[in-house]
Parts: structure tokens; C-alpha cells; sequence
């Protein structure tokens, strides 16, 4: 093909983009809004702002710029902050620069490294480049490059060894020029600017269908394996593989490269559906990532992809399919679903909505079109959270032998605040009181989450992170979701249900580590916010307002006990002291129940707590409720559980541990009672 018919072709299919109307709502109104997040970030850099690195890598979080570049400019920022800044405020300069320079500048004083890559590296300071201007200087990506002169019939870009990024990039302008002058040649107002230009090349260079394509099938696969979801991992490698050694070969080496390719998964849904559907589950296929075939390996299990990951995934309906390789075309489909056929192609690669309405009616032609309900149509508001003060809480008020009042302000405090923590000295039954309330409000005990920091315990455990792997005998990562994840999306699947998450020892991680942004996240939970290891095509993460968290802290330990204020802020605190309700008479509660004749205990307990002159550090009942309590298991818990808490508690005053010894302590009582007995004896007479 020569470059006159190649460019005959391509200007066609640019003309078929312009006029599908697609070119800002698919391309350009989202780099448009890239821009304006660096324009701040640059404004906040070259006025020396605190958080200008912060802005500009939230700037960058996004499709356009390579992950793993991304990341390495995030590591020398943080490891030489100074630098980063300097190097941003000359490329980032009012002066009048050329693009060329701009870039060569950059790259200059950048570690080397950090933009290793042909092409990953120009991709992120391309993108760098839109804060001065996007219509001038749009983002430059080598693969749609290539890939868009081979298919023009025009000669390769010139090769690293002869050309630096800055040539490239100038290489790339001009190109995009000339896509501007040939489309006013046959009459096109637009492309208008480079920005445009950019904008109708990634797209036909990303799937959108030329008359050629539209001939081809299309294949949408599967990427779930044993060992978990390998989106990511197909993606980063570019490639895609048959997770079966013995199904569907003969189906992966139909492909062909230049055939289009989208990953899949299938799942039903019932709740928060784009249309009515009458409390009815709906097949789902969320669509992940779309490419081209670049290479089939021909062994029926191995394709090398040229992937562009759907962010935020996409979801379509009705017309699904389970397997793993899933052929589509207008030939292949049954004559009365080639129109589905269709539709699932130009919703798939060219970003046309799918018609409800058109599918609700062929699934279901007995519905009236009263039924119905457009994507036009308001979503179906979340129910809020039940009220948890009007559960009854006699049953547990009885069970724990608390004061009902007590629990029922504990409820209030959750309806007001959904994040609570009980705090006290050991010994209390913070963590059994949680756990007790938790299955009472939340009505199932499968609604209930139990995790318990400590001082290694770190946000990759708690809310996301990677975690170790063993695939085909081979060491990686996998993703995994943390039980706070967990319980959120739990919670989100059940939103009339209250959920609960119970922190155990909250204050023995190190919080700020741990919770991350979760700070921000327990105070606005309509809030959304992307997770330190979110993927490009993952929501937005929330908490959901029927998510409550119940942490427990020990006050005892004063290694742990401060709590910075800004978590304070965020959450409520109950105090669980011996001396304050409704842990205040809880052992002569529970004696006068179970050993009324081991009454004299409680008040043992007291007079040894008045002694420590410390409520944050006194002695707990919980020590003591056990069903086998005699006088010789009071004495065995005192001398191996208490005596060694309160030694420890009395370090450098050895002298003050013979008024804890347990029989001192007892004769004391019991001189107590003689004395009482006295007193209310008549008086004899002389």
C-alpha cells in the first residue's frame, strides 16, 4: 500500500470518528481535564507551595502516563524533594522555550533511569508538557504512533540511536500537523488543533472500527485464573494467556493479529442496575481492558496484546457469555441477535452507550414500556443506615450486665458518629463488649469483621496491598484486598444492614501508616478517593455509611496510649474504667449471680485499685469471671495474672508490692468487715 492510498483510508476513518460526534465526550473533554489539574500543580510548583509534589502527582494519576514510570518519578520525589522541584520549576519556566528544549532540560535533570523505556519516558513529560498548553502539546505515546505511520504506509519513527525524546516529540508534532492539513483538504473543520489531532489518532490507533475492522471479528476474553485476576498482570506484559492447558486452543489460534481484543468478566447483579428490572438478577459483563492483537503465539494459549485498560471498567447487559473465549461478530451471532452482536462491538471498541431499553424489550417482550427505565433516569438512592438506638438492647444489657441506658447511649453515639472506641486499662472486657454489641446490631455475626493491629501490621494488611505468589512454579504478587476493604464492600452489597468492623489494640499499629487514607474517609464517607494501589481501571473506593468501626484501646501501656488528634477527631470514645459504669460494680454484679460467696472479691479488687491510685492502669474484672471461681483460683489468677500486671506497672518501687499480696490484701478486707459488723452491732450494757 502506498502512503497516498494509506493516507486515502485513514482520512476516511477520520471522518467516520469526527462525525460519530465521539471526539470530546470519549477524548478530548477528559485531557482537557488532565490539564487544568496541572496547571495547578504547575502554578503550585513555581510558587513554592508545601504540597505542589502532591498536586502534581494526583495530576498524573491516570491513563495517559505509563504506571511504572509514574511510580519511579513518585520514589525520586520522595527521596530528593528539593531536586524534583527544581527540575519542574525550570521545565515548568514562564520563558519563552521550545518544546525541545523544555524536554531536553528535563531529561537532563532527571536521575537517570527514572524515564528509562523508548517512549514511556516522553509519555510522562509529554503529559507534563500539557500544563503550558494541551492544545499545543498533547500527550505522545510510541506504540499508537508506530503502529498508526505502519498503518498509513509511512516509515518507521526514527529510532532511539538517532533521534533524543525531544526529536521524537518534534517528529510527532509534525505528524500531528499534517493529520490537521489533510483533514481540511476533503472538507473537515475538525480536527481544529494538535490537541484534537492527538485525540482522533489514539482513538482509531485504540480500536475505534475502520471499514477494514468492521469485516474482522472481535474477541473477548477471560482473565480470572485459580490464582486470581491477571488483568494486571496481562496488561503490564502485554500479553494475554489461556489459563487451560486443553480447552479452548483451537479458538486462541483463530486470532489473528490486528483483531480486535477486550478482557471480560461475567458475573449477575441484582442491586444498583442502570434500568428497573424488577428485583430480577441481570447478566453483567464488565469489559477491563481493550487492544490489538499484535502476535499470536500459535500454541492455542498465548497472544502478545497492544492493551489500553478501561478505567473505570464498563459495564454491559443482557447479552453476556460465561467461557473464557468468546468469538463476536455480526456473522457469528444467530441471525435474530446479530444486531446485539453489533451493539456489543460499537459499546466494546467504540465507546457507543448501550440501549436498555432496545435489550429489556427483546429479553422481554411481555414487559410494558411502563416498565422500563431509561440511562437517562436518576440512579435508585441508597437507603440510609438503620437507626441502631431502636434495636433492642435489653437482651445484651442482661447478658453483659450492663446498665441498658449505658448501651443505649453507646447506640446513640454510633448513629451519630459511625466510629467508636472503647478504651481502658486490660482487664475490662473492651474486646468482649464489642464483639457482643457488634452481633447484636448488626443482627448476623457474618456481618461482623475482627482484625487486631500491632506494631508490624501495615496498610498493605489492612486495606490493600501485595502479597506473595506462587504461579506455575514461579515466585510474584498477586493484589489482595485488606479485611477494611472487605468489610466495605460487604457492607456496600448490603446497604440496609448495619456492618461492623472491630479494630482490637487500635493504638499498637502505627495509625498513620495503617489507615492511610482512611483519616480522610472516616470523616466524609460520601467522599470517594483512589487507594495507594489502585489500578487505573478501579473505582473510586468509600466507606459506606452502614460500615461501623469499633476499635478497642488498652490505656494501660504508656508506650501506645497517646492517639494523635486528628484521630481522635474522627472518632468517639467510651471509657471502660473499674471505677466509671458501666464496668463500676461489674464484679459484684457478676459474684452476686454466679459465687456469692466469693463476694468478698469485688471488694478486694476495689481497695487494691485504690491503692494503685491509677484508673488507667487498675486492675479489671474481666480477670475473674470465670465459672470455676473458688478461693483457690482467685489466688492462682491473682499471683499469675494480676501480681505480675501490677509489678510491671510498679517498676522501681518494689517496695509498694507487699501491699498487693494477695493475702494482706484479703486479711485487710476482712478486718473491713469486722469493723462494718461492729459498727451496726447495738451497743452492750456496762
Amino acid at each position: 500500500m502506498t502512503a497516498s492510498t494509506g493516507w486515502d483510508a485513514y482520512l476516511n476513518d477520520v471522518r467516520g470518528f469526527i462525525e460519530s460526534g465521539q471526539l470530546y465526550p470519549e477524548e478530548v473533554d477528559y485531557k482537557l481535564a488532565i490539564a487544568e489539574q496541572l496547571r495547578a500543580a504547575r502554578r503550585a510548583v513555581l510558587k513554592g507551595e508545601e504540597n505542589c509534589l502532591d498536586l502534581v502527582f494526583k495530576a498524573l494519576d491516570n491513563n495517559l502516563v505509563y504506571w511504572e514510570t509514574r511510580n519511579n518519578f513518585r520514589k525520586w520525589w520522595t527521596a530528593d524533594h528539593e531536586a524534583a522541584i527544581a527540575a519542574l520549576r525550570v521545565f515548568w519556566s514562564e520563558d519563552e522555550l521550545s518544546s525541545g528544549d523544555r524536554i531536553r532540560t528535563l531529561t537532563r535533570n532527571v536521575p537517570s533511569g527514572i524515564l528509562s523505556g523508548r517512549g514511556n519516558g516522553l509519555r510522562m513529560v509529554s503529559c507534563l508538557l500539557m500544563a503550558i498548553d494541551a492544545r499545543q502539546f498533547p500527550v505522545f505515546k510510541i506504540t499508537e504512533y508506530s503502529n498508526t505511520r505502519k498503518r498509513i504506509g509511512l516509515s518507521a519513527p526514527p529510532s532511539p540511536s538517532k533521534s533524543d525524546e525531544a526529536s521524537l516529540y518534534d517528529h510527532f508534532l509534525r505528524f500531528i500537523d499534517e493529520i490537521i492539513e489533510r483533514a481540511r483538504t476533503i472538507g473537515l473543520e475538525q480536527p481544529a488543533d494538535r490537541l484534537e489531532a492527538q485525540s482522533v489518532y489514539w482513538q482509531l490507533a485504540n480500536g475505534w472500527p475502520s471499514a477494514s475492522d468492521k469485516q474482522r471479528p472481535c474477541w473477548l476474553v477471560g482473565a480470572d485464573w485459580d490464582e486470581g485476576d491477571q488483568t494486571d498482570r496481562f496488561i503490564q506484559e502485554g500479553t494475554w494467556e489461556n489459563g487451560h492447558t486443553d480447552k479452548f486452543l483451537d479458538q486462541v489460534r483463530e486470532i489473528e493479529s490486528g483483531d480486535r481484543i477486550a478482557i471480560k468478566a461475567t458475573f449477575t447483579q441484582k442491586k444498583d442496575l442502570p434500568f428497573h428490572y424488577k428485583n430480577k438478577f441481570a447478566s453483567v459483563m464488565r469489559i477491563k481492558a481493550t487492544g490489538v492483537v499484535t502476535k499470536n503465539m500459535g500454541d492455542g494459549r498465548t497472544l502478545h496484546v497492544d492493551w489500553e485498560r478501561e478505567n473505570p471498567p464498563r459495564d454491559w447487559y443482557f447479552y453476556t457469555y460465561r467461557d473464557t473465549v468468546w468469538k463476536v461478530s455480526h456473522e457469528s451471532a444467530t441471525p435474530n441477535l446479530q444486531w446485539a452482536a453489533d451493539a456489543l462491538i460499537d459499546f466494546t471498541f467504540g465507546g457507543t452507550p448501550q440501549d436498555y431499553d432496545q435489550f429489556l424489550l427483546h429479553w422481554h417482550p411481555d414487559w410494558s414500556a411502563d416498565d422500563q427505565v431509561n440511562d437517562g433516569d436518576p440512579p435508585v438512592p441508597v437507603p440510609p443506615p438503620p437507626k441502631l438506638s431502636s434495636t433492642d438492647l435489653n437482651p445484651l444489657a442482661d447478658d453483659l450486665l450492663y446498665d441498658r441506658d449505658r448501651l443505649q447511649r453507646i447506640a446513640l453515639l454510633l448513629d451519630d458518629k459511625p466510629q467508636i472506641i472503647f478504651q481502658g486499662p486490660p482487664g475490662t472486657g473492651k474486646t468482649y463488649a464489642a464483639r457482643k454489641l457488634a452481633d447484636c446490631l448488626a443482627g448476623d455475626a457474618s456481618r461482623v469483621t475482627l482484625v487486631q493491629f500491632h506494631p508490624s501490621y501495615a496498610y498493605e494488611d489492612f486495606v490493600q496491598g501485595y502479597r506473595p505468589t506462587l504461579r506455575n512454579g514461579q515466585a510474584g504478587f498477586t493484589r489482595r484486598n485488606g479485611p477494611l476493604v472487605n468489610a466495605a464492600e460487604a457492607a456496600r452489597d448490603e446497604p440496609d444492614a448495619p456492618h461492623f468492623l472491630i479494630i482490637d489494640e487500635v493504638n499498637r499499629g502505627n495509625l498513620a501508616k495503617v489507615f492511610g487514607e482512611l483519616y480522610f474517609l472516616l470523616e466524609y464517607r460520601d467522599a470517594e478517593i483512589r487507594l495507594q494501589y489502585a489500578n487505573e481501571s478501579d473505582k473510586p473506593f468509600s466507606l459506606p455509611k452502614n460500615l461501623y468501626i469499633v476499635g478497642t484501646m488498652n490505656t494501660a501501656d504508656r508506650s501506645i496510649a497517646l492517639v494523635d488528634l486528628a484521630l481522635r477527631r474522627r472518632f468517639h470514645f467510651v471509657e471502660f474504667h473499674p471505677d466509671k459504669l458501666p464496668i463500676k460494680g461489674l464484679l459484684s454484679r457478676w459474684l452476686t449471680g454466679n459465687a456469692p460467696s466469693m463476694h468478698w472479691l469485688a471488694s478486694m479488687v476495689d481497695r487494691a485499685n485504690e491503692r494503685l491510685q491509677d484508673e488507667h492502669a487498675a486492675i479489671g474484672p474481666s480477670y475473674f469471671l470465670k465459672n470455676n471461681l473458688d478461693d483457690d483460683m482467685a489466688r492462682l489468677i491473682w499471683e499469675h495474672n494480676v501480681l505480675p500486671y501490677v509489678q510491671e506497672h510498679l517498676y522501681g518501687a518494689s517496695e509498694r508490692l507487699a501491699e498487693f499480696d494477695f493475702d494482706a490484701l484479703r486479711l485487710d478486707e476482712d478486718a473491713v468487715d469486722q469493723d462494718d459488723s461492729e459498727a451496726a452491732a447495738p451497743a452492750s450494757d456496762r
